[in-house]
């Protein structure tokens, strides 16, 4: 896709449901025998992916526009359940998968096969499942029949899908289960859980959760998706004319990372209209305008709320003022691709110069983009900041692979050329 500069943006906007919550709502709705209802659904590739492996495993799944209604309980499926892009249905799925009476299996496509398992393969395996895996502990998974025992353990890597994985296990297991949290990651999963009343209780640093209960139904609203928004909230502040408003953004403490970095760094950011839906996850409108930004240091502690979003933030820095160094970041190495090279060589090649770190990058701000041709390595994360940075440069910039957008936001491109059409 061609994508020109331009010289305002500005512009009215909804985003898609969040992802993340939906994976989990759907999941822990298909452990029901009752029907849960959930509203503003992502109609992304990666929620269907978690959407058809459900219903492989016996789930009625019925969606009238963006609602859905789901009624569960896994039943052996008759096929390979397949996740495609979305290590989230994969690793979450594989919580439930490792509890069944039943043997299973579950794969995904090339960049997937290629994702860390051994983090979720190695909680499961303590509880009792039997795990058979690739050479390198990826996928494909096979699940054998097993009876899960619940354990106490302590987190190893900072990780939501992990947490998640292991929390949907507890689920099914005997007697109790805690999970020990140094360091909070996303609590959708929690929230949904206390919505939904079942047996897990949360105090400190632990999650506690009592094995081998019934599921009871719930109905949940999803909010608009905070990381989808970022490109847009970005795009409105490094323009030199712009302001965007989005509404019913979810705004979770625990995911809104970027959103403090930008502040730090300086952005005109307004929010307004906060209040909070079912599972008592807040929600806002936003508006972003045009913003002189500085740069900042990020660290380690501010890692996990931000992790989907640091190549938005190699954007934020190439335009602001002074140097923005991200450190304790590896995990960027092992997404949809390695995103710290992704970052290094794409935004190079639209004129800007990035330092490559181990475990992050670095960036001298006030730097002027070119234009050129560039690649998203088939990242969806990595096309959408390529796209917006794009409408900053001095030319127009063409991006191969945009369509890898539509794994997370299917609209983007068809948002982006409204923006660019006014």
């Amino acid at each position: 896709m061609e994508i020109r500069p331009l010289k305002s943006f500005k512009a009215d906007l909804d985003v898609p449901g969040d992802k993340s919550i939906f994976h989990r709502a759907a999941i822990l709705a298909a452990l029901s025998d009752k029907t849960s209802i959930i509203k503003n659904i992502p109609l992304s590739q990666d929620a269907n992916s978690t959407i058809r492996c459900l219903r492989a495993l016996g789930a009625r799944i019925d969606i009238s526009e963006k609602d859905c209604r789901i009624t569960g309980l896994p039943a052996k499926p008759a096929y390979e359940l397949n996740a495609g892009n979305s290590g989230t249905s994969l690793r979450l799925l594989s919580g439930v998968l490792a509890a069944q009476p039943f043997a299973s299996s579950i794969t995904g496509d090339e960049s997937l096969l290629k994702r860390p398992m051994r983090r979720i393969i190695e909680p499961l395996t303590e509880m009792g499942a039997k795990i058979s895996h690739s050479s390198n502990y990826g996928p494909p998974l096979k699940f054998y029949p097993a009876r899960l025992t619940g354990i106490n353990y302590t987190q190893r890597t900072a990780s939501a899908q992990v947490k998640s994985c292991f929390l949907f296990a507890a689920l099914i297991a005997e007697g109790k289960s805690s999970y020990i949290e140094k360091k909070p990651t996303r609590d959708h999963l929690e929230k949904l859980l206390v919505l939904s009343k079942a047996a897990a209780v949360k105090r400190g640093e632990e999650i506690e959760v009592v094995g081998s209960q019934a599921m009871n139904n719930f109905s949940v609203t999803i909010p608009g998706d905070f990381s989808s928004a970022s490109f847009f909230i970005l795009g409105a502040i490094i323009s030199q004319n712009g302001k965007v408003t989005i509404k019913n953004v979810g705004v979770n403490p625990l995911r809104i990372g970027l959103l403090k970095a930008l502040k730090r760094m300086g952005a005109n950011i307004e929010i307004s209209c906060m209040r909070k839906n079912e599972a008592d996850e807040p929600i806002c409108d936003i508006t972003a305008y045009s913003s002189k930004l500085r740069g900042i240091s990020i660290g380690d502690q501010d890692i996990p709320s931000i992790i989907d979003e640091l190549p938005l933030l190699a954007v934020a820095a190439i335009f602001a003022r002074g140097q923005t160094k991200v450190t304790g970041a590896s995990e960027l190495r092992v997404k949809e691709c390695d995103r710290i090279k992704a970052i290094t060589r794409e935004f190079t090649k639209l004129g800007a110069f990035i330092k490559e770190l181990p475990d992050g990058f670095e960036i001298e701000g006030e730097q002027t983009l070119k234009g050129g041709i560039v690649d998203s390595h088939g990242d969806h994360r990595i096309a959408m900041s390529l796209a917006i940075a794009a409408t900053r440069a001095e030319s127009a910039s063409f991006i191969r692979g945009l369509e890898c957008s539509e794994v997370s936001f299917p609209e983007f491109q068809k948002t982006l050329k409204s923006i660019s059409c006014r």
